[in-house]
């Protein structure tokens, strides 16, 4: 008995070891987003990204409309508020970074301003892992929300 409960504790260690090194991997490792061509990178075949210019439901996510009064410097504030680093701001475009609390896991985050529609388009997505549990949807909502 005892040389099992010392067998499942080393695996666990491991296992922690093992997700806190491949977090560790990707921590640096930017992808190269934006927004071109009309659209934001699509969002990859894994249920760990939204974004409010997805053809499927399964990503989708509704923009925030009516934001004539919201500035960029107005999503800058609520990204870094919300523990956020802001990795590029351009006059229209946001790009940040938002790290998991425990494995440090790190999720990125994009935000277009369209002046022409007077709205806010998002992008959230996991560097890392298949699943995010809905952090990436509540994420953009929560900001939807400061932003309101």
């Amino acid at each position: 008995m005892k040389k099992i409960f010392i067998f499942l504790l080393s695996a666990v260690v491991i296992g922690i070891l093992f997700f806190a090194f491949r977090s560790y991997q990707y921590q640096d490792k930017v992808p190269q987003l934006g927004f071109e061509n009309g659209s934001f990178v699509p969002c990859p075949d894994k249920p760990n990204c939204v974004s409010t210019l997805a053809e499927d439901s399964d990503h989708m996510i509704n923009p925030l409309e009516n934001a004539k009064q919201l500035k960029v410097s107005d999503v800058e504030d609520a990204i870094k508020d919300m523990g956020g680093q802001i990795l590029r701001a351009e006059d229209n475009y946001v790009q940040a970074v938002f790290y998991s609390s425990i494995f440090k896991y790190p999720d990125d985050l994009e935000v277009l301003l369209d002046e022409e529609e007077n709205m806010f388009h998002f992008r959230s997505a996991s560097r890392v892992g298949h699943s995010d549990m809905g952090v990436n949807r509540a994420r953009v909502n929560t900001l939807k929300q400061i932003l309101k």
